[in-house]
């Protein structure tokens, strides 16, 4: 009852597949039954998914890029500098980012510095952030092709694979502590889960909340293993 949450449980930037969304306001419904203060509505300053993964994606491929083989990094210079400027793809996203210029990084990182500050004001009027881990529901592994070409299906629309990145960059961009907690299963049978962003530093407020809420929900069954094959 003393947990002032916020949701954030859909965006356009990144849609969620319904199953998600419905699970996590039902969950939020209920935290707001048993007496937590709950906002649906509330955001950061000046924060949206979009620009919030655009620089944790930046940030992320400029330290990927520092420890790529010289050869390797060429390609990708010059591959960003043969891409068109409106060319969006994760392919040119990351050749970009891995060559980036130390001046491009501090573009970033100051935008960065200024979300933080949106954030640490946000959190002074809320204890934590509902929102959700990934997009879609678990999905068979695949090997092929490439993490930058794959696609998976939302809502029955193709989203590009590394979107994948979204939601958990919205938290790990700031600094922010974050948890993944088991909140049930889909009538198939696969986990859902919510993920509880907190205040910078308040790792045990982050904690907290999530030990309550395990309390709330049913433990998930022991998930099924694919029986060994027997030595030749």
């Amino acid at each position: 009852k003393d947990f002032r949450v916020a949701t954030w449980l859909d965006d356009p930037r990144c849609p969620v597949d319904r199953p998600i969304v419905d699970a996590l306001e039902g969950l939020s419904a209920r935290l707001a039954e048993l007496g937590a203060s709950v906002d649906a509505g509330a955001r950061p300053d000046g924060v949206t998914l979009g620009e919030a993964h655009d620089i944790y994606y930046r940030l992320l491929t400029g330290t990927m890029g520092e420890g790529l083989p010289s050869g390797l990094y060429d390609q990708l210079r010059e591959a960003a500098g043969q891409a068109p400027a409106d060319d969006q793809s994760y392919r040119t996203l990351f050749a970009r980012g891995a060559t980036q210029s130390h001046a491009d990084w501090q573009r970033s990182h100051e935008q960065r510095s200024v979300m933080r500050a949106a954030w640490a004001r946000f959190f002074q009027d809320f204890d934590v952030m509902l929102c959700p881990v990934v997009q879609t529901l678990p999905f068979s592994h695949r090997h092929t092709p490439g993490p930058d070409q794959r696609t998976l299906t939302v809502n029955g629309v193709e989203q590009p694979y590394m979107d994948i990145l979204v939601w958990v960059g919205l938290a790990g961009a700031v600094y922010l502590p974050a948890a993944t907690v088991p909140i049930g299963l889909t009538e198939d049978g696969r986990p859902l889960a919510v993920q509880v962003i907190g205040p910078y530093l308040e790792d045990r407020t982050v904690l907290a909340f999530a030990a309550a809420l395990e309390r709330l929900v049913d433990p998930l069954p022991q998930a099924p293993l694919a029986p060994l094959a027997a030595p030749a």
